[in-house]
């Protein structure tokens, strides 16, 4: 798979590449599996009676289309009927969405659909290469927000290949279990072993050896709590970065309606706790939110210079609210910015300045220790 992504070798210098790129883009369904990822077995005996379990895990899949709904949106746009009676669903429709690639066969992205299973689902994944990238083994692994698509990283409001440009990086983007192409039920440990299925595939077939993980809103959080579980390997360089993430999925929930949600939430095993699992995470970690400062970014020292909201997350369940405290490590740096929960950044290449940031802090650490 290496020699297929780089140098003379790599899929896009094939003179069929245009060809293959439109057929793939535009075929319906899955493409074949090119990668297989499974979670080691757990050590942890399981002494929850069974008919709990399949309560817990009927009420999970049920919440799954509230907390989820690319999930709910995408299972009825696969039905022509519904989508006839309510168009707005043609938006995931992810066949035509994916025409939407074909022009960038001629750009320098050089796009390659794939599919990974991660623990029995079929993840639907597409590799965006830069071919100018001086270092192509830097790799972005993108974890969507809520109601995205992959598809939808062609669309002009959304900045993810920006973001990655300007970070010299490749680009990997792919839709949760149970979204659009995607095989299986959108339950928050399907989420996470996609997560982990792709950082995987990223190392080991792509042979990464810097690695930036940045996930927006829930995608933020899913993919702290899969790489708190991920075993990093030595020789890689990784940085984390959170745009407009919650603290905890249960207290966004009680803050934004009742407390016995909330309760509900982690009784269902839907807790996305990314605060937990970033605190203490040995890696540079960015994390971005909304200030009431609306003149620009800057480094937050304090929750006070948080906005209220962002329009979805309360101040008190932000990200950096949660971790901005006198004993935050070093390298976590939390940025206060203008833009609201799903606002186009204004200048897309600040994201890779306070990526740099954070590692010169580890450097020096490092240097010192």
């Amino acid at each position: 798979m290496y020699s297929d992504l780089y140098g003379p070798r790599a899929f896009y210098n094939n003179p069929e590449y245009p060809v293959q790129m439109r057929r793939d883009f535009t075929l319906s369904g899955r493409l074949p599996v090119s990668y297989e990822w499974n979670p080691r077995p757990s050590d942890i005996e399981d002494t929850e009676w069974r008919i709990v379990k399949c309560v817990r895990y009927i009420f999970h899949v049920i919440a799954a289309w509230a907390i989820v709904p690319a999930s709910f949106l995408s299972f009825f746009a696969s039905f022509s009927c519904i989508v006839s009676l309510c168009p707005t669903l043609s938006f995931y429709n992810t066949q035509n969405l994916r025409k939407l690639f074909c022009p960038l066969a001629e750009s320098f992205w050089k796009c390659q659909r794939t599919t990974i299973s991660a623990d029995g689902n079929d993840v639907d994944t597409v590799l965006m290469i830069n071919s100018m990238n001086p270092n192509p083994k830097k790799w972005m692994v993108a974890a969507l927000g809520n109601g995205q698509l992959y598809e939808g990283t062609l669309h002009p409001l959304s900045q993810l290949r920006e973001v990655a440009e300007h970070a010299g990086c490749n680009l990997i983007v792919f839709n949760y279990p149970g979204v659009g192409e995607s095989s299986g039920f959108c339950t928050r440990e399907a989420m996470e072993n996609a997560c982990l299925g792709v950082i995987n595939f990223v190392e080991e077939k792509a042979q990464a050896d810097e690695l930036i993980l940045y996930g927006h809103s829930i995608g933020g959080g899913v993919l702290a709590d899969a790489f708190a579980r991920h075993e990093r390997k030595e020789g890689v360089n990784y940085t984390f970065v959170a745009s407009r993430t919650f603290s905890d999925l249960s207290t966004l929930v009680s803050k934004y309606s009742y407390e016995w949600l909330g309760s509900f939430v982690q009784m269902i095993g839907w807790d996305i706790h990314p605060a937990s699992s970033l605190e203490n995470l040995p890696v540079p970690t960015v994390v971005l939110q909304t200030a009431s400062n609306q003149d620009g970014w800057k480094v937050l020292q304090n929750s006070s210079e948080l906005a209220f909201t962002d329009k979805i997350i309360l101040k008190e369940a932000s990200l950096a609210g949660a971790l901005l405290k006198p004993s935050q490590r070093e390298d976590l740096i939390c940025v206060g910015i203008p833009e609201t929960h799903n606002v186009p950044f204004r200048d897309p290449s600040l994201v890779s300045t306070y990526i740099e940031e954070a590692r010169a802090f580890r450097a020096r650490r490092q240097l010192y220790a």
